[in-house]
């Protein structure tokens, strides 16, 4: 038992285990009674290190540039996913909230009294008014392939 429990601190990255390997192997030996629940925390231990936690890397400084010198770091991928979902209810909500403009005015900041819309129409401006508005077209351009087009798709 003490040998697996051994291999298992010797399997978690080499920063958490010198700092974490001799109070692990120490609280081992201490335990009485059966280990396996200290082996199957050790399992799990070893799980979550190598997933969750960024790995630290030291690098020597050549260049003395601050941009060089700031620690290299990797983004957990729990915390993408967080953010994927945290940014799909935002959409999610914004995307509601333009459909449904007037049905929560308690949304609507700053308004006295809801409105349909976030901008409405004063349809006052056109009322009792007659439209006067022509529109022109242009003459049609006479097409010098109409001819044989008209041809062709008789003969056919």
């Amino acid at each position: 038992m003490r040998r697996l429990y051994s291999l298992l601190i010797q399997l978690h990255p080499r920063h958490f285990r010198k700092e974490f390997g001799p109070e692990m192997m120490a609280i081992f030996e201490q335990a009485s009674g059966s280990h396996l629940a200290l082996i199957a925390d050790a399992f799990a231990s070893l799980f979550r290190q190598w997933t969750y936690h960024p790995q630290p890397v030291k690098r020597p400084a050549t260049n003395p540039s601050l941009f060089m010198s700031l620690e290299p770091y990797r983004m957990r991928s729990s915390v993408l996913i967080h953010g994927g979902f945290a940014t799909l209810a935002l959409f999610a909500t914004v995307i509601f909230l333009i459909d449904h403009p007037g049905k929560m005015p308690r949304w609507l900041v700053g308004m006295e009294r809801s409105a349909e819309s976030l901008f409405p129409i004063s349809k006052s401006s056109l009322e009792g008014q007659d439209l006067n508005t022509a529109v022109q077209l242009p003459e049609p351009v006479a097409d010098p392939w109409k001819k044989l087009a008209i041809a062709y798709f008789k003969f056919l």
